[in-house]
């Protein structure tokens, strides 16, 4: 196994706030940098409603890599390397980085995954079919794409398209003759 942490962290932008609204944290991460590609937001209290609309508007508004922290985690002294290591961990694969990788004795190898997902029984919608690949030799970098499925439709109809853009985004990521 090889441990793999490396990331480069800039001089952060510290954008404090003088009220605990969620229109408030909302407000400046609309005003954020657009060549921002990670933000840190650290909560007073831990409000659910609060995290949904903060992780709604950086997942679907403005797509931006986040990490919500409440500050009573990051308050405890005597766990606060162990807190710091699994927060900076989390970080990192959210910017792209692994953890880990085991070394595989295949060359030119791609794993798949498909999974997918049925709106409930008897339900008239349309299902989702997910599809994601590894795109490099060590197996930590992945291409994802969804597809509907309509109803009654095969799924091996349906993933034919995307398998075999997956297969050219790897051949794309390794140089890869075909």
């Amino acid at each position: 196994m090889i441990l793999l942490t490396s990331i480069q962290i800039n001089q952060p932008i510290v954008v404090s706030l003088n009220e605990e609204h969620t229109n408030s944290y909302l407000t400046a991460l609309k005003s954020m940098q657009p060549d921002t590609q990670f933000v840190v937001i650290i909560f007073n209290a831990p409000r659910t409603d609060r995290y949904q609309a903060v992780k709604k508007y950086c997942c679907c508004e403005q797509p931006i890599a986040s990490q919500v922290i409440n500050s009573r985690t990051i308050s405890r002294e005597d766990k606060m390397k162990s807190i710091v290591m699994k927060i900076a961990l989390q970080i990192n694969c959210k910017l792209g980085g692994s953890l880990w990788s085991v070394k595989i004795p295949y060359n030119c190898s791609m794993v798949v995954g498909i999974d997918v997902y049925h709106e409930g029984v008897g339900s008239q919608g349309q299902n989702v079919v997910g599809l994601v690949s590894s795109t490099n030799r060590d197996y930590t970098s992945y291409y994802s794409q969804a597809v509907i499925q309509r109803r009654g439709q095969e799924i091996t109809s349906c993933i034919a398209q995307p398998f075999k853009q997956a297969l050219d985004k790897y051949i794309q990521v390794n140089g890869v003759d075909h």
